[in-house]
């Protein structure tokens, strides 16, 4: 008779811990961000774009407003660079390639 019992009551507890799990949901783990390293490995590093934006200022024959708002993207680089934020960084070195037709 006591054998009886105990199986019954594992398989009560089966049956509720089964069901238990089936009325459970799991939110699925979200996907892992992307390392800092390949973040940074697919921009160009501070130091290179300031220097190609400076030697474009330098070599270039553009001049007025073009040329000022092409020094005021480098100088705006050079802060965020300073700031370590190398993403904002990058698109102020390109904005101000782009002015000087590089």
């Amino acid at each position: 008779m006591k054998k009886t019992i105990l199986f019954l009551s594992l398989a009560t507890i089966i049956s509720a811990s089964t069901a238990f799990a089936a009325t459970t949901t799991t939110k699925p783990a979200p996907a892992p961000a992307a390392p800092a390293a390949t973040v940074a490995a697919t921009l160009v590093p501070c130091a290179t774009m300031a220097t190609q934006v400076d030697t474009a200022i330098k070599s270039t024959k553009i001049k007025g407003a073009k040329l000022v708002a092409a020094e005021k993207h480098n100088k705006a680089g050079i802060a965020l660079c300073k700031a370590q934020k190398v993403k904002n960084a990058d698109v102020q070195f390109s904005a101000a390639l782009k002015l000087l037709g590089v």
